[in-house]
């Protein structure tokens, strides 16, 4: 007769719940891009940092490197941004 599993590790009780995948802003560039040109509650346009504000609360999730990836790919990288995706430590 089998034991009763007494092991409490792998239950789905104390499971943690499964991490939300990071947003991928660059696959979204076009759906940001029209939150940018007035898609958006307040129907104004707004800045491209403004936009990924608003799209990031639509998703309910955020990821500051993969934010700061996007931001080298449109071209409006701040240079705290670089530094981040560079792995440089910002002592300032």
């Amino acid at each position: 007769m089998a034991e009763p599993n007494t092991n409490t590790q792998n239950t789905p009780e104390t499971q943690a719940p499964p991490a939300k995948p990071a947003p991928e802003y660059i696959a979204a560039l076009e759906d940001i891009r029209a939150i940018a040109q007035g898609a958006n509650d307040q129907h104004r346009t707004m800045t491209w940092r403004e936009a990924v504000e608003t799209w990031e609360q639509a998703q309910g999730a955020s990821d500051e490197r993969a934010r700061a990836a996007f931001f080298v790919h449109i071209g409006i990288a701040t240079t705290g941004e670089c530094l981040l995706l560079d792995g440089v430590e910002d002592d300032a």
